[in-house]
């Protein structure tokens, strides 16, 4: 055991019997299918020394679903009646209530109503004169100048275009940031086009993942950064800096503006991203064994029957809330440190950052709370005036999102407290405070009050009430003066939100000692967009020459993003000559999605500065930018011909493939035979082999014989025969059937022959690979099959053989019923019910399926079913798209974090996969020109071919073949996967699937 996870261990063990072990000496080990509220304040395990408070309950609080504090310390919660689906216009039914201390004991014993009526509200703030709530597809701002909690009339739509097709990664987790703007998440599968009112669709704002921005004062929304799959959890640390709390991909990320970072699903907008930035965790929150996540020990060993949850596997893939700790009150280790709830394991776990590179990295730490109430589902969580945390509890025994009006738990809601000592409450109003008393508030320890009072004197000076000219005094006194870097930043900030401050004052900061300062005079630069005066511009462009602080650096790339495209070279310039930059998470793909613009403008600089550039993947990425355009193809033909230099000709190559592959093929460059004829002869065979490959992507037919004699060569490898058979395939080889059919009896290329042979329409294939299917092995088998699916003409020469018993329905996969059943031949597919099993079945079938299911899945026999034959069968049906345990496809999402215990999760998802799903994950159905049915998950496009991801393999369709393409409302994960297996063997996968470890395969 390393000592890292000795620690853990340790830690662990420590927390474990300091929660549960009473004064008494008594276990109070307790577990729950649903606490009365104060039994689960009571009931909830936490670090000695700390304790747990009921703030508020059902039936006064229900259904919390997004909350925030003001300035006097009331907390406004928003209660989502609606969800999760929206209601019909004026039908909404979400309110949002105000929970205040007016006595200062700590009880929050006061209640209002503020506003009800909303529709699917998700996200809540106070400020600047009102209340800002997210209501998709609106970002609404009622009134309340006077702050009386009564609105002042009728909501101001600010932003429209909002979507709410997932109606949980609408717009949430509002945060007002340190520059003051009002920053807020999104989520994969929702699609928003943002605008004002009346914005026309082609000058509004897509997101679909990531964190966008509002500025309140000057009207301005953007998207801050791309990515990440439902982040719902935003906060920034005492630096300035960004992160998330993300689900079923990798929990954490660190954001910087103008990033694009990993997605669950679905492409960036922008194709030419080519890399994103990945998370900063180096640890996940589930499964495992004691010594490598968080587990509580109890939950591990002698638990009883009802703890059987994802506790058992640590926690789950899900989180929500994010609270970076920036209180006075918790021990000092704890600040600084990120607590965000796991819904799957009901508890706040935590991470701690660390610098590295320019960034961060997401160290992992023993979990703070566990609520012993299985349906305790934690959404908010916020650092309190008090430096206690504030955590709220939708509380319902669903924990995953479904559709299904009925079946939430309307009646609960909770909202805790997470406190250390005894409780400190606070009676205080910073409205009424003078603009210096909160200029002094800025420097205290409880980041609460310094967060509020900065965004009090901005919104004093938006309305000019502010006396500037003191404020601006002391600020700058305090960056000058200070030696704290947390309270001069807080300067900083304010001082950037303030319109007053001149460049004078910026300028004299370029040069400060401290890199956040310097970071943050960056990143005010141009936050609008605007265009720098030319000073400013060889300053930053010096900058990013000789600067030593990555973190500098990280802020410049960021910036040159932003501004327009002629400031950006000599900037960019600056950043590609450090070369301890090269393997930095941040800063080269940074650089790249702000210099990828310039390659049509400056082509020719660019591609100098990224010869000169030590970054291996810059260089790549200029190049493979180039091949995307006909006048960039011809140009690294060009340069193909005039440089011997191998690996530039390596790299051209390899890119210029890659590029062609993507378009299905790409029109001949002129002085490609020029080019071809020195490649080929080359003594270097790598490049000779790439080059062949490359005129195979131009239609040069020319090297037909040479693939011909590779692909009947038996004594070759196979990937070199399997390479030679795309080739001809590509060329369009007339030869190619002939010798396909030929080969079948092959075991090497045998599945790869049968598939090419899909593309050509001869009468007589269908029969001649039947009659060598008994002698094929389970992969060509399967190919026979899935090729005799896609053509109408053939599926029906399948569905005899599986009729006349020659294949057996039992080895039939789903997905090719569902091929069959997407050729729309209702004949054919009532045959192949008969022999098969029903294959979209009616609302009276599924409920009968759902009863015979749960009956069968429940008792000993289930209990006692083989796992490792439960292994095999997952991976010949579920381990092709999605990954469990480390191992399978990545098609669909990982589900090794999931509900995995909860047999209803596990046949919602298997029975009505079509029930909920995402964008990215809704199939298209491509008939071509050669009577081809193509079914699959639209992976790539560009404006020359679309590249399908299908149940078995990724294909690249030329559009010029294609005939009609429809998207379809059902994902590629196919019902009726249950409908050939026997009583056995659905026990004994389903046993695997809720295994809290890996199996051996049977």
């Amino acid at each position: 055991m390393t000592s890292k996870y000795l620690f853990l261990f340790i830690a662990n063990c420590l927390l474990q019997c300091a929660c549960i072990i009473a004064d008494d000496g008594t276990d109070q080990t307790k577990y729950a299918d649903g606490w009365s509220p104060k039994d689960a304040a009571k009931n909830m395990l936490v670090p000695d020394g700390f304790s747990v408070d009921l703030i508020a309950a059902e039936p006064t609080l229900t259904q919390p679903i997004a909350m925030c504090f003001d300035a006097r310390g009331r907390i406004w919660v928003v209660e989502g009646h609606t969800y999760p689906e929206k209601a019909s216009e004026g039908q909404g039914r979400d309110r949002i209530l105000i929970l205040s201390d007016e006595d200062a004991n700590g009880s929050f014993e006061t209640s209002k109503v503020f506003v009800e009526g909303i529709n699917l509200a998700s996200g809540i703030e106070v400020g600047f004169g009102g209340v800002w709530v997210g209501a998709a597809p609106q970002l609404l701002f009622y009134p309340d100048a006077d702050r009386d909690d009564i609105p002042d009339g009728e909501p101001k739509v600010l932003l429209d275009g909002w979507g709410y097709q997932d109606t949980h990664e609408t717009l949430n987790s509002f945060t007002w940031g340190p520059d003051g703007w009002l920053y807020g998440c999104h989520g994969v599968f929702t699609h928003s086009n943002v605008g004002k009112p009346g914005t026309r669709e082609d000058q509004r704002t897509p997101i679909n993942a990531g964190v966008w921005r509002y500025h309140p004062t000057h009207d301005v929304f953007e998207v801050y950064a791309h990515g990440t799959s439902n982040p719902w959890g935003l906060d920034f640390n005492e630096q300035g800096d960004w992160f998330v709390t993300a689900c079923v991909i990798e929990h954490l990320f660190h954001l910087q503006q103008g990033g694009r970072y990993k997605r669950q699903a679905g492409n960036h907008f922008d194709p030419n991203t080519y890399a994103d930035i990945q998370t900063i965790a180096d640890h996940a929150h589930y499964v495992g064994d004691l010594r490598d996540h968080a587990f509580w020990g109890d939950n591990f060993t002698n638990r009883p029957a009802a703890a059987l949850d994802t506790s058992a596997l640590g926690g789950g893939h899900a989180h929500c809330g994010l609270a970076i700790y920036d209180g006075d009150v918790f021990p000092p280790s704890y600040r600084g440190q990120m607590f965000f709830h796991n819904l799957h394991g009901h508890r706040v776990v935590v991470d701690r950052i660390e610098n590295k590179g320019s960034g961060y990295v997401g160290r992992h730490q023993p979990d703070f709370a566990l609520s012993r109430d299985h349906q305790q589902i934690g959404v908010g969580i916020m650092v309190g005036p008090d430096g206690a945390l504030y955590t709220s509890d939708w509380h319902d025994p669903q924990t995953c999102h479904n559709r299904s009006p009925e079946i939430w738990n309307r009646t609960d809601g909770r909202l805790f407290r997470i406190r250390y000592g005894q409780v400190a409450p606070q009676s205080f109003n910073l409205w009424n405070e003078s603009d210096i008393e909160l200029v002094s508030r800025l420097t205290g320890g409880n980041g609460f009050i310094a967060r509020q009072s900065a965004r009090i004197i901005q919104e004093r000076a938006v309305v000019g009430s502010l006396d500037v000219a003191s404020v601006v005094k002391r600020l700058r006194t305090t960056v000058a003066s200070e030696s704290s870097q947390r309270n001069r930043l807080r300067a900083v900030w304010l001082l950037g939100s303030l319109d007053d401050w001149m460049e004078n004052d910026w300028m004299e900061l370029i040069g400060d000692s401290d890199e956040y300062v310097r970071a943050w005079v960056i990143q005010f630069q141009g936050q609008f967009g605007e265009k720098l005066d030319q000073e400013m511009v060889d300053t930053l462009s010096q900058l990013a020459r000789r600067d030593a602080s990555p973190v500098v650096r990280r802020y410049l790339a960021s910036l040159a993003n932003r501004i327009p495209l002629d400031q950006r070279l000599p900037i960019l310039a600056g950043l590609m000559s450090h070369s301890e930059d090269r393997d930095d998470a941040n800063i080269p793909l940074l650089v790249w999605y702000a210099l990828e613009p310039l390659t049509a403008s400056e082509s020719g600089a660019v591609y100098a500065l990224a010869k000169q550039c030590d970054w291996p993947k810059m260089r790549r990425f200029v190049v493979r930018r180039a091949a995307t355009t006909k006048h960039g193809r011809d140009l690294l033909v060009e340069r193909l011909t005039l440089n011997a230099d191998p690996v530039e000709q390596s790299l051209i190559l390899e890119e210029l493939l890659a590029s062609a592959k993507s378009r299905g093929g790409v029109d001949m460059p002129d002085r490609w035979p020029e080019a071809f004829r020195k490649l080929r002869d080359a003594n270097n065979i790598a490049i000779a082999s790439l080059s062949r490959s490359l005129a195979v992507q131009f239609g040069d037919k020319s090297v037909a014989v040479y693939f011909r004699n590779a692909l009947s060569d038996r004594s070759a490898a196979m990937e070199s025969r399997i390479n030679a058979l795309d080739a001809l395939s590509t060329i369009a080889d007339e030869q190619l059937p002939e010798n396909l059919l030929g080969l079948l009896d092959d075991p090497k290329v045998a599945t790869a022959c049968i598939a090419a042979l899909g593309k050509f329409s001869d009468a007589d294939i269908p029969g001649r690979m039947l009659a060598v299917y008994e002698q094929l092995d389970a992969p060509a088998r399967s190919a026979v099959m899935t090729t005799l699916a896609s053509r109408a003409k053939w599926a029906g020469e399948l569905v005899g053989a599986i009729e006349s018993g020659r294949i057996a329905a039992d080895t039939v996969p789903a997905f090719v019923v569902r091929q069959v059943a997407s050729l729309d031949d209702p004949v054919l597919t009532g045959r192949l019910e008969k022999v098969w099993g029903k294959v979209n079945p009616t609302s009276e079938e599924k409920l009968a399926q759902y009863q015979k299911y749960r009956g069968m899945l429940a008792g000993a026999k289930f209990d006692q079913a083989d796992r490792g034959k439960g292994r095999a069968l997952y991976e010949a049906n579920c381990g092709k798209c999605h990954k469990l345990f480390g191992v399978g496809g990545e098609i669909g999402p990982d589900i090794t974090g999931a509900n995995r215990t909860s047999i209803d999760y596990w046949l919602e998802n298997i029975l009505e996969p079509n029930a909920l799903i995402g964008r990215d994950y809704l199939t298209t159905k491509f008939l071509m020109d050669d009577g081809r049915l193509i079914v699959g998950l639209v992976k790539e496009s560009n404006d020359d071919a679309v590249t399908v991801q299908t149940a078995t393999e990724k294909v690249v369709l030329s559009r010029d073949e294609i005939e009609q393409q429809v998207q379809s409302e059902t994902s590629l994960m196919p019902e009726g996967q249950l409908e050939p297996m026997s009583e056995d063997q659905v026990r004994q996968l389903f046993n695997y699937l809720r295994s809290p470890s890996q199996v051996e395969n049977h």
